[in-house]
């Protein structure tokens, strides 16, 4: 998820190049953070994708971080009920 959230701030492909093998992402290889990222948005999104998944956010408190996110900049939420 945390390549997801990466993709959609920066509006890139994360892995472009011949150089980039499957073993280098399992082996902890990420995409650089824009530096003007919020820090919020890089720390949700480092989470994701922490080599332990058992320290990674469930997708409810993704959601959740997310919705707080828009709060704080004024983006009005969105409605899934």
């Amino acid at each position: 998820m945390g390549i997801v959230l990466w993709e959609m701030y920066t509006r890139k492909l994360p892995y472009e190049g011949p150089t980039v093998f499957s073993s280098d992402i399992v082996n902890g290889l990420r995409p650089e953070v824009p530096v003007d990222c919020p820090l919020d948005y890089h720390m949700l999104m480092a989470s994701c994708w922490a080599h332990d998944p058992a320290v990674r956010p469930t997708f409810i408190r993704i959601l959740d971080s997310l919705a707080q996110l828009q709060r704080k900049i004024g983006v009005p939420a969105l409605d899934f009920g």
